[in-house]
């Protein structure tokens, strides 16, 4: 005797499961798994996944009496919540099918510059790396695995919120990686502590910026130069206290043995111990102490690998010029500000120069003389025109290999300028010009 199935089919995307309400003469709902219906078919799981195991239940027989009859309700109600049900399904987030690889540069390219991090304390948790471990469980574990976004610590204390296990934290995650280390000044004793904690990861040392201060130096002079093996660049902001000669002196001699510091900056004065000893690894020199012509040739004197040095409070002494010119061979780029240069220019011989910043020195033809002396061809040219014969420097030959040109300072651009570096299709140029203003 056939069987007579009357079923009202109701599915929508926001429910769990099937509600039926069926009657059913001679069978079961339970006991006619051949029709689809049955505990297996309707479950407790997700509508889409009833819906799907009730269509394949029914395309396995299409002799199914559900399917034989089209106006029946239970068929019709089937295969239009189905396709429904399928345009609901959720999506994954494209972000979510990245390799772990690709959101990992991603985190990189979202970093602030290292000046801003390393200005931010470790609590900031709306900036990077910290925002990443708040978005989900996947970006959390990718930031985690970086080393490189938890490599920036800015020791800086307020008293009663030091909390050494977020410093341990951090350490660990780095997972040796290079560190970039900013000691900001600090009397708050929980320093000490944090202070304690870097110096026991020195190895991983590798960008410092530190000051002068009585519990830094106490553990600058307890280093040995084979201690920093990563370290590469270092910068010395200001001094709070008058440190003893002989501690300078070993501070000193410590910085200049380490193989691989190449980047110094040293902003507070400079002691006579500086040139007592040779640089033999530096290839970058900058420094705000005011310094005089014969300051000046000591410390390029004790620099043999040097290629980029900066001046910039240099006062200008000629009664200090030694006779002969003192020759910086790997000096590829020169940056001298605050008084007239052409004094140093002419004692020096800078065979590699290819940079040159300056101000437009009172003599002009002191740039001549030092481009014809060295030997060398200027194509990056940045000058201050605040003083000097702007005009008549620009007309030098020896300044054509230029490529690229700044000026500095204000009332640089005249007409009068402007015409010198007015295209001129009747000339020929061997290289183009880039010109920048800086008012």
């Amino acid at each position: 005797m056939p069987v007579c199935v009357t079923a009202n089919i109701i599915v929508s995307p926001s429910q769990s499961s099937f509600s039926t309400d069926s009657s059913i003469s001679n069978a079961s709902v339970h006991d006619t798994p051949e029709y689809g219906f049955g505990p297996r078919y309707l479950s407790s799981d997700s509508p889409i996944s009833s819906a799907r195991r009730l269509r394949d239940a029914l395309d396995d027989d299409p002799q199914t009496p559900l399917l034989a009859d089209p106006d029946t309700l239970a068929s019709y109600e089937l295969n239009a919540r189905f396709h429904e049900l399928l345009a609901h399904q959720p999506q994954e987030a494209p972000v979510h099918r990245l390799p772990a690889e690709v959101l990992g540069l991603i985190f990189l390219c979202a970093l602030e510059p290292l000046f801003c991090r390393r200005r931010r304390p470790l609590k900031h948790s709306n900036c990077p790396p910290m925002l990443f471990c708040q978005v989900c469980r996947w970006w959390r574990g990718v930031a985690i695995s970086m080393p490189i976004l938890w490599s920036t610590f800015n020791i800086r204390m307020a008293g009663k919120n030091i909390d050494l296990a977020l410093y341990r934290l951090w350490l660990k995650r780095t997972q040796g990686a290079p560190l970039a280390i900013n000691f900001n000044q600090n009397k708050d004793r929980g320093f000490d502590n944090v202070l304690a904690l870097i110096f026991s990861h020195i190895r991983q040392w590798a960008n410092v910026k530190l000051n002068f201060q009585p519990s830094i130096c106490t553990k600058l002079l307890t280093l040995q130069p084979e201690s920093l093996p990563l370290l590469k660049k270092v910068r010395i902001g200001r001094r709070t206290f008058d440190i003893a000669d002989s501690d300078m002196q070993k501070i000193v001699s410590i910085f200049a043995q380490i193989p691989t510091l190449s980047d110094l900056c040293w902003r507070v004065d400079i002691p006579d111990c500086f040139t007592s000893v040779v640089w033999s690894n530096l290839r970058k020199f900058s420094t705000a102490a005011t310094l005089e012509t014969g300051e000046c040739l000591a410390l390029l004197s004790s620099f043999p690998q040097i290629e980029d040095v900066f001046f910039r409070n240099y006062i200008n002494s000629p009664a200090d010029i030694t006779s002969s010119a003192l020759t910086v061979k790997n000096l590829r780029s020169f940056s001298i500000f605050w008084s007239d240069p052409a004094g140093l220019f002419d004692a020096l011989t800078l065979p590699s120069l290819e940079t040159l910043r300056s101000l437009v020195p009172a003599d002009y033809t002191s740039i001549e003389r030092l481009i014809e002396r060295s030997n060398c061809t200027i194509r990056h040219l940045t000058v201050n025109a605040r003083r000097g014969d702007l005009l008549a420097l620009l007309k030098l030959k020896c300044l054509h290999s230029v490529c690229s040109l700044r000026f500095t300072g204000s009332s640089v651009l005249t007409d009068t300028i402007a015409r010198q570096l007015t295209w001129n299709c009747d000339l020929i140029v061997v290289t183009p010009l880039r010109v920048f203003f800086h008012l």
